[in-house]
């Protein structure tokens, strides 16, 4: 059956970088399960990561707050939690009505808002009975105490799902049940600008780039391109995953964005991977991204010819009437003479990695600049991700600040950067003044 997401679920798809709701389509009153996850957790739960139903009751100053979410086994050492609060009595109503039932559809949703799995589900209704028990009748809490309660409640559920955590009176009930899938459905959607989006796609570090590239097609119309090739000794090949310029300057001196992509894989196989293995492979494909990054400035800076996946040169702007006279000359050389930035593209930022070694990458011997993970901060969003800080987001951090690191967190530049998820509705000004004081900068950017 097709679901047609509500007006509110449309707004929190735009504005949340992850999160599990529940759901009435728009064409039936039938009640769904909707999620928004990025990509590689996405692709680990079609391989078959176990997914559990969390579902919680919290006291917090004698009101009570309902909240569920989803306990994703993506890694045996350290799974993912996806879950928020509910926000009014009608909320708390749908979760009991899913509780008390066998089975209910969900959506799963990327990080670009596109529908790209459909599962039928299945729990146990007694499981949930202690949850069930302790639900509150309505949400009457004062409005201007809502959020803090909602906060406070979170956070407690947070740190109950720490290893080893002590019993904290103030969580009244909870349930954490698996989630059987009786029947899944990889869904397909089509983007005029990167093409077929399907989980059935085999080329897991392609999905990446075009995603990257989705964000930065928007960021710079007219000045993104996808895989684009460099004639250097007589041939052609490929540049870098992602090349980007903007069309219309925000700042005088503004240049170019250029990313590389490593993918981490996500299949049957790679799910029983111990976190030493996964850490050691995505450090590796990190300093692996970031040599290709410097041999790309390295040519762009040289004034080679750029090319497009076509063969077309991207100085030739095509035959669009609506381009004339509105957007400057690409003028790819000297645009690569003025600020640039090299982002790598990750899809998992994992704490085992070496992060202080990462940081200490310094290509151009210019200050370069990279992104290490630290926690959400607190309250952001209704969604919460625990027991995988770099699942929320970056900060930008001089390789110089990481010489101890409980205090890099302290040391970090004012100025955070959005994972992916986040970049389609940034302005390419906001994206690159973050580093617009260093003449060449080296970020790392996490998906999800």
């Amino acid at each position: 059956m097709l679901y047609v997401p509500s007006s509110r679920i449309q707004e929190l798809l735009k504005v949340e970088q992850a999160g599990v709701w529940l759901d009435r389509s728009c064409n039936t009153p039938e009640l769904w399960m909707v999620a928004k996850l990025p990509v590689n957790v996405i692709r680990a739960v079609n391989a078959g990561a176990p997914i559990s139903l969390g579902t919680w009751v919290v006291e917090i100053d004698g009101k009570r707050v309902a909240a569920f979410g989803f306990l994703v086994n993506d890694n045996p050492q350290h799974p993912t939690l996806y879950f928020g609060a509910c926000r009014s009595t009608e909320q708390v109503d749908d979760l009991r009505a899913l509780l008390t039932t066998a089975s209910f559809p969900l959506q799963v949703h990327n990080e670009t808002l596109l529908p790209v799995l459909h599962a039928d589900c299945r729990i146990v209704p007694e499981r949930a009975c202690p949850v069930l028990d302790q639900l509150p009748p309505a949400v009457d809490y004062p409005a201007a105490e809502e959020r803090e309660l909602r906060v406070r409640a979170l956070d407690v559920i947070a740190a109950s799902a720490e290893p080893d955590s002590p019993a904290d009176a103030r969580l009244r009930a909870s349930c954490l049940q698996p989630l059987i899938f009786e029947r899944t459905q990889s869904l397909r959607s089509y983007v005029p600008s990167t093409g077929l989006v399907c989980l059935d796609d085999k080329d897991e570090g392609n999905e990446l780039e075009r995603l990257g590239f989705q964000a930065f097609d928007h960021l710079c119309p007219s000045g993104a391109f996808h895989q684009p090739l460099v004639e250097y000794g007589g041939k052609r090949r490929e540049l870098c995953d992602i090349l980007a310029v903007s069309r219309i300057r925000e700042q005088e001196d503004e240049g170019i964005f250029v990313v590389q992509s490593k993918v981490a894989s996500a299949t049957p196989e790679s799910l029983g991977r111990t976190d030493a293995r996964r850490a050691a492979s995505i450090q590796k494909n990190i300093l692996c991204a970031v040599d290709q990054l410097n041999g790309a400035i390295k040519r762009l800076r040289a004034g080679d010819r750029i090319f497009r996946a076509d063969g077309t040169s991207v100085e030739v702007d095509p035959p669009v009437p609506e381009l004339m006279g509105t957007v400057e000359p690409l003028n790819i050389r000297e645009r690569a003479s003025q600020v640039g930035h090299g982002i790598v593209l990750v899809s998992d930022m994992h704490e085992c990695v070496a992060w202080e070694a990462v940081a200490r990458v310094d290509p151009c011997r210019q200050g370069c600049w990279l992104l290490v993970p630290c926690p959400r901060p607190s309250g952001t969003s209704a969604a919460r991700l625990v027991l995988r800080p770099q699942a929320g987001y970056v900060r930008a951090l001089s390789h110089t600040a990481l010489a101890a690191h409980g205090a890099a967190q302290e040391r970090a530049r004012a100025v955070s950067v959005p994972p992916l998820s986040l970049l389609s509705s940034a302005g390419s000004h906001a994206l690159a003044a973050a580093a617009h004081r260093n003449r060449s900068a080296y970020w790392l950017l996490c998906e999800g």
